[in-house]
């Protein structure tokens, strides 16, 4: 089994890398400002290893106790499926798989993946809200 997924993932770079137009990557990349893409790197591995700590606050009181790496390589592992699934949910799926280890915590770990994304929506309105406190005219009548 192990193999079949190193092939299919070998093959599914090789045609990435086919199609590619590899002239304009690296015309785009004579252009970057290294500062910017680094600092742009720092805040999103921050932002993901702090989600990762939510979720592994929001999971301790259902009894799973993991070091934080596990949470952060869960998360990636999550991303990584959010981005090739034809679903934002199946990274979801993978992140509680990943979590349960047994079918008696499935429903803990499922749980745990809702909690933490329904405190990152909490947040999310928290900050449309804010937004919209902050700049009632650049908003359409209808928002507010």
């Amino acid at each position: 089994m192990k193999r079949i997924k190193i092939i299919v993932s070998v093959a599914l770079l090789a045609v990435l890398a086919w199609r590619t137009d590899w002239a304009h990557v690296a015309s785009m990349f004579a252009r970057l400002r290294m500062e910017y893409w680094l600092g742009a790197l720092a805040i999103y591995l921050a932002v993901q290893a702090f989600g990762s700590w939510r979720w592994q606050l929001l999971s301790q009181p259902l009894g799973f106790n993991r070091p934080l790496s596990h949470y952060l390589g869960f998360t990636f592992i999550g991303m990584f499926f959010n981005l090739m699934l034809p679903t934002s949910v199946g990274g979801d799926v993978v992140r509680a798989w990943y979590l349960a280890e047994g079918k008696e915590r499935r429903l803990a770990a499922v749980l745990s993946v809702l909690m933490d994304r329904g405190s990152g929506l909490a947040v999310l309105v928290a900050l449309a809200c804010v937004a919209l406190l902050c700049s009632p005219v650049a908003v359409p009548g209808w928002v507010a």
